[in-house]
């Protein structure tokens, strides 16, 4: 009995090996060393972001990508342009359902993204 070997359940087990195991992509740690922090509100059909952290010089957009996790016609992704000099982000986003969904925002110029499993509702303040 000691001496048997579980690799034998190694196939039955992998997509969790890699789910807990596999190193973060470089853009996710390098949000978390620069200690980038938001905050989002959807109110209709505006997304509006505020960056309330950060060790870095603020872009001059963002992308949004909301997917639900069960239903694909669901899913949305927004383009938030920079409201001036100021640290907050606004764009136009198709209607959405209050609901649970996976939100990433990323910053292509500067290669970082934030990643967080949501609650979101209309009108209301969530932050990442």
């Amino acid at each position: 009995m000691y001496g048997c070997s579980l690799a034998f359940l190694l196939p039955l087990y992998w997509p969790v090996y890699f789910l807990f195991f596999w190193p973060p992509p470089p853009w996710d740690n390098k949000a978390k060393a620069n200690d980038i922090r938001l905050e989002m509100k959807i109110t209709d059909n505006t997304a509006q972001l505020t960056i309330t952290n950060s060790r870095i010089k603020l872009p001059t957009a963002l992308v949004l990508k909301l997917g639900h996790p069960t239903l694909k016609a669901d899913d949305r992704d927004s383009l938030l342009q920079r409201k001036g000099q100021e640290k907050s982000y606004q764009g136009f986003i198709e209607t959405l359902r209050d609901g649970r969904y996976y939100i990433q925002i990323e910053s292509l110029e500067q290669q970082w993204r934030v990643r967080k499993d949501v609650w979101v509702k209309n009108g209301t303040l969530v932050a990442l």
